[in-house]
């Protein structure tokens, strides 16, 4: 015969054993529940609806997009990676990255030069020999972003600590800005306005229970995004 003691210490063992395994996997369950691609992205403008949708690869990066304006196809990019998970292939046209600097060419004619650092990332049209340059600030949001004459384009001095559309895509930002042309939506966080040739643009948001946005409104437009498990 057990000791009443013994068994009551051993059932207590078994249930603090039973709740420490489904607190783990609630736990697991939910952090990848909260982890979230976006999947189609639709704009409300006066012009018509432009819709947006996106095919990734089993690492999360984007590598194919699609845009259709009322109905018609517009646009389709096509992305390849190599094994070190760098871009490779755009549209047809190679990418190749030596230290901090990225060279897109069409054949042997390079097309693109973009020069990475931690703050600054300089785009350089080989054909006009134009340069376009955008700031970062400690979280990787653009801050500023000037085109070849100098001109402040785009300005976002505050985002609301978020996390963006395009927070968990392992797509590299430099794509997402100037490939997709995202520079409010393929950052880090989401900008709360911005200013651009002296117009003013600001933003309100509506989240999901995982952190990221369902729909953004300004004055003209509005977006909603949708997503789907990473």
């Amino acid at each position: 015969m057990f000791k009443k003691s013994v068994i009551f210490s051993n059932i207590k063992k078994m249930i603090f054993f039973m709740w420490l395994l489904s607190t783990v996997f609630t736990s697991c369950k939910k952090e990848n529940d909260d982890v979230l691609l976006l999947d189609k992205m639709t704009f409300d403008t006066p012009s018509g609806k432009i819709k947006f949708s996106f095919v990734y690869d089993s690492h999360g990066r984007l590598t194919r997009f699609n845009l259709i304006f009322e109905s018609q196809p517009f646009a389709l990019i096509n992305i390849g990676y190599n094994e070190g998970g760098e871009i490779s292939n755009l549209n047809g046209r190679k990418v190749e990255r030596t230290g901090d600097v990225i060279t897109v060419s069409s054949g042997n004619t390079p097309v693109y030069t973009y020069s990475l650092s931690s703050d600054q990332l300089e785009i350089t049209t080989h054909s006009t020999c134009a340069t376009t340059t955008f700031w970062y600030d400690g979280n990787g949001n653009i801050t500023k972003f000037l085109d070849s004459s100098g001109s402040p384009y785009v300005i976002c001095e505050k985002y609301d600590g978020k996390k963006s559309p395009f927070y968990s895509c392992e797509t590299p930002r430099w794509a997402l800005i100037d490939i997709f042309l995202l520079y409010d939506l393929g950052m880090v966080n989401n900008p709360g306005s911005i200013t651009g040739y002296d117009t003013l643009i600001s933003y309100t948001y509506e989240y999901n229970s995982a952190g990221y946005p369902t729909k953004r409104k300004s004055k003209n437009q509005m977006v909603d995004f949708t997503y789907r498990k990473k």
